[in-house]
């Protein structure tokens, strides 16, 4: 159900859908976040595979 609602509001706005798990109690719940979409690409660096080499 939580995750029907992220998904919901990815379609509406975008971003990037990111999946946690979290311990309550003895088990373990999934958690769906929506991050926007400019916070992740400015983590990414670009590089090109010839400048490695």
């Amino acid at each position: 159900m939580q995750f029907e609602d992220i998904f919901n509001k990815f379609l509406l706005y975008r971003g990037e859908i990111r999946y946690r798990r979290k311990k309550e109690g003895r088990r373990y719940k999934n958690y769906f976040v929506l991050v926007d979409d400019s916070y992740s690409k400015k983590n990414v660096n670009e590089w090109l595979l010839a400048e490695r080499l």
